[in-house]
């Protein structure tokens, strides 16, 4: 499988990208290419002369074509190694790209952490399920938060699920745009961490009839099934384990210079330690607990 699904060159992912004009197309292409050969170098090294660079920063700063239109032949390419697979692994997480420096720039928002600024990369990226074989990315949509609403992030309440720019909206619209995609081509499962974690969420991944793995974030919440009431913990301890792994979970230190004021609460710092991964699957009974496939445990 791995040879029939393995692109030959990340610049040939690029190369039928429809940006206009053709000469933006090649300029695309030979941007991709030296990057490529070094992606840690930064651009003014990567580019290798004055010329160069100033031509890569007009194509970057271009209004005549945009990211989407730039990746969109990444994503057909992506599509077609997931539909030779059949079935893929949809990894969603969001990452920061930060600056630094106080004075604000064109396009940037606020960020967690301290003194700098940037915005949000949500990205969805396919494996081929069983081998892992990375297949491409399928989603990608950027977010600048303008500074307002988290002025006043004092209390969950105050955010307005029917606001249709509100952050949690992005894995709603990662799910729809990859399960649209994916439609009669190939079988998905949608993987998140705990921010995936509300209802709406795997409310929608139900109704996509797709399957799903989300790291529970409020075990402690209680959940309503035929058995009574009982918290999430309770009733993923109470599962029948299908295997353990034993892991080590590595220190986590913690610098309020480098770090928003929120850090702590939601990655507190931790010594090392050794952990039990254990993997259970959800009794026949029909419960809120059972909207995914699988449960997985971490007991200390």
């Amino acid at each position: 499988m791995r040879g029939a699904i393995r692109a030959p060159s990340v610049a040939q992912e690029f190369a039928g990208a429809r940006l206009g004009d053709s000469r933006r197309s090649e300029r695309l292409v030979k941007i991709v290419t030296v990057l490529e050969e070094d992606p840690s170098v930064g651009f003014p090294r990567a580019m290798r002369s004055d010329a160069e660079l100033e031509a890569f920063y007009r194509f970057i700063n271009s209004s005549s074509f945009t990211a989407e239109a730039i990746l969109a032949p990444h994503v057909e390419a992506t599509m077609d190694r997931a539909q030779t697979a059949r079935r893929v692994l949809v990894i969603h997480d969001t990452t920061f790209a930060e600056f630094p420096g106080d004075a604000l720039r064109k396009g940037m928002g606020i960020t967690t952490t301290t003194n700098r600024q940037g915005f949000l990369a949500h990205c969805s990226l396919l494996l081929a399920e069983g081998d892992t074989t990375p297949l491409g990315i399928g989603h990608v949509q950027t977010l600048t938060r303008s500074g307002e609403k988290w002025r006043k992030r004092g209390s969950r309440t105050q955010i307005d699920r029917g606001d249709a720019q509100r952050e949690s909206q992005r894995w709603l619209t990662a799910v729809q745009a990859i399960e649209t995609m994916a439609k009669d081509r190939f079988e998905t499962l949608h993987v998140t961490d705990a921010e995936g974690d509300f209802f709406e969420f795997m409310a929608q991944m139900r109704s996509e009839k797709t399957r799903f793995v989300v790291r529970a974030g409020r075990l402690n919440r209680v959940l309503d099934s035929t058995e009574g009431k009982a918290s999430l913990r309770t009733v993923i301890d109470d599962l029948p384990a299908r295997f353990e792994r034993d892991i080590k979970v590595g220190k986590r230190r913690f610098d309020r210079q480098k770090k928003g004021r929120n850090s702590r609460r939601s990655h507190p710092p931790r010594e090392a330690r050794g952990a039990t991964l254990t993997v259970t699957l959800p009794r026949s009974s029909t419960s809120t607990a059972n909207a995914g496939r699988s449960k997985i445990s971490l007991k200390h």
